[in-house]
């Protein structure tokens, strides 16, 4: 019998060739669309999870002054009475992220820049799953000096040699001794680095004891917890670390993070890395799901569409025995074979799109079914089940028909399944309506952000990030200033410690002119020359700018923003004090430091030519050039780089991309929506194509006498588009308000947003409308072009 049931359904496809085709070719693109976001899905929710005990993998994160503002990065010396002192705690591991513009030389011939580097213990290997290859995990990183290298960054510096033991000079720094290979990173590690140097190497550079201060240090710390631990409890006991081990008086509090939680949960300031976007990951699920609901709305339509074809079928069947739960059976199975089908169709077409979907989403994916079972499995069941529900209706719909009925000639389906396939076509184009709007409104709030008035001047400006192991980086840095000074298309030049697009540091300021006993504020702080306001266009609104670094040092003078001012109950900063010590001598008009999505927050500027600024961290030079020559000027740039920083790499980078960088999740979110919104509404009006072609050839001889007697082409199609116009308009006030309430939702997380318009409503439902017109106006236009006589003749 099962056999029987596969034979019809392939006789049924072969004989109704376009509806099966646009059935098959549906699916195939919601279950191809399926396949790559259940990839996308599980590889975000993945994170991290890797690591073979991550569930007992914290990370240790600050409440700097109390107040609820934390910060990822910790003290050195926090590590030691954690593990000795909570024997809840099993073990820890800190390390101390160098960025990503390392620099290892073999020889001056031989340099390999742009590498992300850590400083970190060796308890990274039993803490963490990361797969240490060549090398003793237990010393592989005790020796200061010495450096672990992944695997491809070994296999690109060593070709066909066995790296360990040999000795590489880091950022022309010093030179240090390859103790390990460890396999690379995987993508869906937060935990990202090329090499590992050893921890204890920070003693050589900042002294004896450096590892294990308690106000030094910007080390990550993570601890692995015992299986039986609560974590309430232990974040209960660790709490007032700093009251306990330095001193009452600190306000500073510790808690713990699961290491699950950190991909798409992190709220704190100087996170290792991008972060995910749980929004994003949501969002491309249900328009997925979407996409996915609106094929197996096709089904159910064209299958319901073709049932007075199947009638006499059904009738016949029943009149030689067959009962209504064979019947289900059947077409159950039909449905089932076409799915199966469009799943195999769905792998090629997953495979296809595979490369641009990576692009869109920012990840390296992969299909490799015969290694990724799960997915395989996953498919089946999805196949299954939406083979199962999109036949449902037609199954038990067919099998209702009673032989008497619909054994005569003049056998109608009936009102019931007409309105549902208004009902269904109805949903279909209210989703893709609500996936209009959707790509509509990200896409305005994408262009608001883009063309906002930042409150500071970004264009044609490179950035360059010096980074040099001798005391006199500054210096250098003023030096290469005012040689580059003199290179046409040169318009200007500052170093400051960050540029204007992140800002990684703050601190708690208490003690202001104005402010009662106890009062403190969390406030963000930057280090600048006296050319960094006029390099980027900021305006002093107060005061002054800092004085040439050559002739005044202003080691205690300050320069805050506005919302800094307000913060501190101040009309006039100029001249007001805090701290005891720092005097106010400027104050700047508000501008952006950050994303749109936070409001500017209080802002501090030093002088970074003040005592304690340490040369390693790094400084960032930003260059104004013009537009014109670009090249050229660059390369003049490189040239006296090059005479300046010998054995440094030259690199660059404009602002622009910087901060281009800075909406990656935003980008990706409207692109992702809008090529899905795309395919949606191209299976729906697949459907309705194949839904239209079958009534319009239900009515060929209705519109052969009609154009006998004198219908124009217009009035037949206008007489046959009307109903799914109507269908449409009724689906425009379905979706409006409810892609109305999820728009002005996702807006609320930007502080600076555009408005949700009248002409969007307008506009999305205009655009379903003319779709969904042209769709079924060509059928009908075809139809009544026809010759009456060959259309009076039709069956």
């Amino acid at each position: 019998m099962l056999k029987n049931y596969f034979l019809i359904a392939f006789r049924n496809i072969k004989r109704n060739k376009g509806i099966s085709l646009i059935n098959i070719v549906g699916l195939a693109i919601g279950l191809g669309l399926f396949i790559l976001i259940s990839l996308y899905v599980g590889f975000e929710f993945g994170f991290d999870k890797f690591h073979k005990n991550y569930k007992n993998i914290y990370r240790v994160e600050m409440d700097f002054d109390g107040k609820g503002r934390l910060v990822g990065i910790t003290f050195n010396g926090m590590v030691k009475p954690l593990v000795n002192d909570y024997p809840e705690i099993e073990e820890a591991v800190r390390f101390i992220n160098m960025g990503g513009q390392q620099s290892l030389v073999i020889d001056e011939n031989n340099i390999f820049p742009q590498l992300r580097g850590l400083w970190a213990e060796n308890s990274i290997f039993s803490v963490f799953s990361f797969n240490l290859i060549q090398g003793n995990p237990e010393t592989v990183l005790s020796e200061s000096y010495s450096i672990v290298l992944t695997k491809e960054l070994a296999n690109q510096i060593f070709p066909n040699e066995n790296p360990v033991g040999k000795t590489i000079r880091l950022n022309n720094e010093a030179d240090y001794k390859i103790t390990g290979i460890v396999a690379d990173c995987p993508e869906n590690s937060h935990i990202q680095f090329q090499f590992l140097t050893s921890f204890n190497t920070q003693n050589d550079f900042y002294g004896a004891g450096y590892t294990e201060s308690w106000n030094r240090g910007s080390c990550y710390t993570y601890v692995r917890l015992n299986g039986n631990a609560d974590l309430e409890q232990v974040n209960a006991k660790i709490k007032n670390l700093f009251q306990i081990h330095v001193d009452e008086s600190i306000p500073s509090l510790v808690y713990l993070k699961p290491l699950s939680d950190i991909h798409f949960h992190s709220n704190v300031l100087g996170e290792f890395g991008p972060v995910g976007d749980l929004k994003q990951v949501n969002m491309s699920l249900v328009v997925g799901l979407f996409v996915l609901l609106i094929a197996c709305i096709n089904f159910m339509n064209l299958s319901t569409a073709r049932s007075t074809q199947r009638a006499k079928e059904v009738g016949l069947r029943k009149v030689i025995g067959a009962n209504k739960s064979l019947l289900i059976r059947q077409f159950l199975s039909e449905s089932i074979v076409f799915t199966l089908i469009s799943m195999l169709l769905a792998f090629v077409l997953a495979e296809l799109l595979l490369k641009p979907f990576n692009t869109v989403i920012g990840r390296d994916l992969s299909i490799d079914i015969f290694k990724n079972w799960s997915l395989l499995f996953k498919t089946l069941i999805i196949t299954l089940i939406v083979g199962f529900f999109s036949g449902s209706y037609p199954a038990l719909f067919l099998s209702s028909f009673q032989p008497v009925k619909v054994l005569k000639v003049s056998f109608h389906s009936g009102s019931r399944s007409v309105l549902v396939r208004k009902s269904l076509v109805v949903f279909q184009f209210a989703i893709s309506i609500f996936l209009i709007f959707v790509t509509i409104t990200i896409a305005r709030q994408m262009h608001f952000m883009k063309t906002q008035d930042l409150g500071l001047n970004t264009e044609y400006t490179l950035i360059m990030n010096i980074r040099d192991a001798q005391p006199q980086t500054i210096q250098k840095c003023n030096l290469y200033q005012k040689e580059i000074l003199n290179i046409p298309g040169i318009q200007n030049t500052t170093v400051s410690r960050f540029t204007p697009t992140f800002n990684g540091a703050a601190t708690v300021v208490h003690g202001w002119e104005g402010s009662a006993d106890g009062d403190e504020t969390y406030i963000n702080i930057n280090w600048i020359d006296h050319r960094y306001l006029d390099s980027y266009g900021i305006e002093i609104l107060s005061g002054r700018n800092f004085f040439d670094s050559d002739t005044e040092s202003e080691i205690d003078n300050c320069i805050i923003n506005e919302t800094a001012a307000k913060r501190f109950g101040w009309t006039d900063p100029v001249g007001k004090t805090y701290g005891g010590t720092m005097t106010i001598i400027g104050m700047v008009k508000d501008f952006h430091f950050a994303s749109l999505r936070y409001k500017i927050e209080p802002l501090v500027l030093y002088n970074i030519h003040r005592p304690g600024i340490n040369p390693r961290i790094g400084n960032s030079l930003s260059i104004r050039i013009s537009a014109t020559n670009i090249p050229e000027t660059i390369s003049s740039l490189e040239k006296q780089f090059d005479e300046i920083f010998p054995g440094e790499t030259f690199q660059y980078q404009f602002l622009d991309e910087q901060m281009e960088r800075v909406y990656t999740a935003e980008r990706r979110t409207s692109k992702t929506v809008a090529y899905l919104s795309i395919i949606a509404i191209f299976i729906a009006c697949l459907g309705l194509f194949g839904l239209a072609s079958y009534t319009i050839e239900q009515h060929t001889k209705e519109i052969g006498i009609r154009k006998v007697l004198g219908s124009t082409v217009a009035q037949n199609v206008f007489l046959f588009t009307k109903e799914y116009a109507k269908w449409v308009l009724i689906a425009n006030l379905i979706a409006w308000p409810l892609a109305g309430l999820a728009m002005q939702k996702w807006l609320q997380d930007f502080a600076y947003r555009t408005q949700l318009s009248l002409w969007i409503f307008l506009v999305s439902g205009l655009i379903a409308f003319i779709i969904a017109v042209a769709t079924v106006s060509w059928q009908t236009i075809r139809a009544a072009l026809a010759d009456p006589v060959k259309s009076l003749r039709y069956e």
